[in-house]
């Protein structure tokens, strides 16, 4: 089967309007940005530690949160609506639909991680930016399929807000209190998104990149095992 480079563009211009006709998911990563640019102003006096801080936590709720939102409520709502239907009986198949709104989310969330970055004026000689924009990119599409498949075995919309409230909890929360509890420090750094965080703190604290090649294998993972779920579920149920 041929993918038209058509059809996944106007896709991903469907996306976009669907995200921008919802005020409450085109907010967060505005609200990342926002986060970073008020707390620059209240630690300006030490903008060491606590700025990188500041600036993971921004980091995690736009991979995470953004993520999540940016792909388990359109779809949903395309389910529900019946559009989704429409779409895939005319001439649009479902991997262009799901490359076209998946590069949507991967390209707006890298590109406010990255504008993050300059806002908390970090340098990218503290964190290395290849390994960033890596991290970035696969943290978002873990974010997004994980997202995809919610969206594909909930039955409506209002289910898969409720479902995504937990992961929301487990994926950027616990991570940001890994430093006041042993059980979620152990937590975070199983998760995807702690290895993120991880990279970003130590990567500033040490000059040098802050990434094992436990923590490349365990994100691997991540991406294997949550993409073997989304296919599972497309399988079983289908998009629509």
């Amino acid at each position: 089967m041929n993918l038209s480079l058509k059809n996944v563009w106007l896709m991903f211009k469907l996306r976009a309007i669907l995200i921008v006709k919802n005020p409450t998911i085109a907010m967060f990563p505005l609200l990342a940005i926002g986060y970073v640019v008020i707390f620059k102003g209240i630690v300006s006096a030490n903008r060491g530690p606590a700025m990188i801080w500041i600036l993971s936590m921004a980091i995690l709720f736009n991979t995470v949160m953004s993520g999540l939102m940016f792909s388990t409520i359109p779809l949903a709502t395309e389910k529900e609506n019946k559009t989704l239907f429409v779409l895939l009986n005319s001439q649009v198949t479902s991997r262009e639909y799901m490359l076209g709104t998946t590069l949507f989310s991967v390209l707006t969330i890298v590109i406010t991680d990255i504008l993050a970055v300059l806002v908390s004026e970090i340098s990218w000689q503290q964190l290395p930016f290849g390994g960033f924009l890596l991290l970035s990119i696969v943290t978002t599409i873990i974010s997004s399929l994980i997202g995809d498949f919610v969206a594909i075995v909930v039955s409506s919309q209002t289910v898969a807000s409720f479902i995504t409230l937990p992961l929301m909890f487990i994926f950027a929360i616990i991570p940001m209190f890994k430093s006041f509890s042993t059980l979620a420090a152990r937590i975070s750094d199983a998760t995807y998104s702690g290895i993120m965080m991880n990279f970003m703190i130590k990567s500033v604290a040490t000059g040098k990149n802050g990434w094992s090649l436990s923590d490349m294998m365990l994100m691997i993972v991540w991406l294997i095992v949550t993409l073997l779920f989304l296919l599972i579920a497309y399988r079983k149920k289908g998009l629509t």
